[in-house]
This record gives C-alpha cells, structure tokens and sequence, in this order.
C-alpha cells in the first residue's frame, strides 16, 4: 500500500525533520517520541476499525467506488490510517 506516499493518511508530522529520523521509527525507545511528532512518515496513525468485518472485505480495498465507505468503517484494516 502507498498510504504514506500517496497522501491519504489522516495523520500528520508536526516536527520538521521527521525525514532525517525516520530510521528511528521502528525503535521502541523512540515510539513516545515519534508518536507525538512524525506519525504520518513512521505510519504509527491510531485510526480503529468502526466495522467488525472489516477482515472479510479486503478484496475490495482497492476499489474506488468503495473507498469512501472503507475509508471511514475500516480505516485501520484498509491502510488509510
């Protein structure tokens, strides 16, 4: 998925130099750090999943004419968040 690339992602980096640290996402000792800073380039978002079906759509994350729908119910399954 391309979540982070492509702009979809709800959330967003509220420190500058997010790139220069993003090889520090994947550390726990960072995470409290990064989770208030740079959520859109680690891609720690904390969207949750509204629908409890979510698992059984996931063929059709991709279709466009469904996204609004998946978008809001199943943010977390899909990768928009």
């Amino acid at each position: 998925r391309c979540q982070r690339t492509c702009d979809i992602c709800n959330c967003r980096d509220d420190v500058n130099d997010c790139a220069r640290l993003v090889t520090f996402c994947g550390n726990p000792m960072y995470q409290p750090v990064l989770q208030g800073g740079c959520q859109k380039t680690c891609n720690i978002c904390n969207g949750r999943d509204s629908a409890n079906n979510c698992g059984s759509v996931v063929s059709y994350f991709g279709d466009p004419t469904l996204q609004p729908v998946l978008r809001s119910r199943c943010p977390l399954s899909c990768g928009f968040c």
